[in-house]
């Protein structure tokens, strides 16, 4: 009950006041500055993966995350309905926790690919077979 309450106050807190906006930045940068920072966001992915025992499934999250969000832990697609590393879809999963960490996004991509589909690289052949299949992944 608790769980469907939730979701619809999420729900409407989307649809009242849209996505949460990630935070503003300084002007464009560089293309060596995004794929440095990718990299920087890949370790701490990495090193979270480590803590957990969970290193062997780091290259299937790996393949969702560059796919997703070129590893950007404040992408927003879907027009502002999808964010994050993963693009957790709020109007489905609702809003995440603030401040939503690359740890917990991390943990919050294991969960749902191990609920969904038994674990992250039964998740990642399901993104690549609707890439192959509609153009575009989704999982």
């Amino acid at each position: 009950m608790f769980a469907n309450i939730t979701l619809v106050f999420s729900m409407f807190v989307v649809g009242f006041f849209g996505a949460p906006k990630p935070p503003q930045h300084a002007p464009a940068v560089d293309s060596l500055t995004i794929e440095a920072n990718a990299e920087a966001v890949k370790r701490v992915a990495y090193d979270y993966f480590v803590l957990v025992g969970r290193e062997d499934e780091f290259e299937c999250f790996s393949g969702i995350a560059h796919g997703e969000s070129r590893w950007n832990p404040e992408a927003v697609g879907d027009s502002g309905k999808s964010w994050g590393l993963v693009q957790r879809h709020i109007p489905t999963h609702g809003l995440p926790p603030m401040p939503w960490s690359i740890e917990d996004q991390v943990q919050w991509a294991m969960d749902y690919a191990d609920k969904r589909y038994g674990g992250l690289c039964p998740a990642w052949k399901v993104w690549q077979g609707n890439i192959a299949i509609y153009g575009w992944g989704w999982w």
